[in-house]
């Protein structure tokens, strides 16, 4: 197994993918950033099993909600914990992440300091997992 945790980012914002990719580059991190749910979607089947996806909800085309249904019936990464980002604070859109699979969702703003201390939790779990 590789010794790199690799993040994939799914946002349709330059300014904001940079922002996440700035908080949470790491020697021992491998970042890949799409713009969409397809992009998504065509890395992992091609390129790209990641440890941990961060998903930002409102996507052109294919929505965040739409993205997990499709993803989770994939059986080999089924099991890839996904964090959700929104700007809604509608409580419907948080129940139908964690219906949808998220594993934990954040509303925007984000505090970057809690979306780091998550992925540090998510890091270690998968560090004891391979060992």
């Amino acid at each position: 197994m590789s010794e790199s945790f690799t993040i994939l980012i799914i946002e349709d914002n330059e300014n904001i993918q940079a922002i996440y990719k700035e908080g949470l580059c790491s020697e021992k991190r491998t970042i890949k950033q799409v713009f969409s749910a397809e992009e998504a979607l065509a890395a992992i089947k091609n390129e790209c099993r990641p440890d941990l996806i961060i998903l930002d909800i409102e996507l052109p085309k294919m929505n965040g909600i739409e993205f997990l249904n499709l993803l989770f019936k994939e059986e080999h990464i089924s099991d890839v914990p996904v964090f959700v980002i929104s700007g809604h604070n509608e409580l419907s859109v948080l129940i139908r992440s964690y219906v949808a699979g998220a594993t934990r969702y954040f509303k925007k703003p984000i505090d970057m300091k809690e979306l780091m201390m998550w992925v540090e939790i998510m890091e270690r779990k998968w560090i004891h997992l391979v060992k």
